[in-house]
């Protein structure tokens, strides 16, 4: 038992964990994240920058302003 426990600190100290719960563990979660991430907000980038034309109504850009907010919610959960 404790060399196990020993064995998993080490994985830890090393960058291993599980990104997600029932995930078996990787040292690639930190990566995947920040991928993650960046797609998130560029995505949002995308929808803030389609959400400030002219051409858009009233109703459509509202729409568009909260699907940033829940891309952005979605984010910081």
């Amino acid at each position: 038992a404790l060399v196990a426990a020993e064995k998993e600190q080490q994985m830890i100290r090393d960058g291993w964990r599980r990104c997600a719960v029932n995930q078996r563990t990787t040292q690639f979660c930190g990566p995947l994240e920040a991928a993650v991430k960046a797609e998130r907000e560029s995505v949002g980038n995308i929808i803030l920058d389609y959400a400030g034309r002219d051409d858009l109504s009233d109703s459509d850009e509202s729409l568009l302003k909260h699907l940033f907010e829940l891309i952005r919610a979605r984010g910081e959960a």
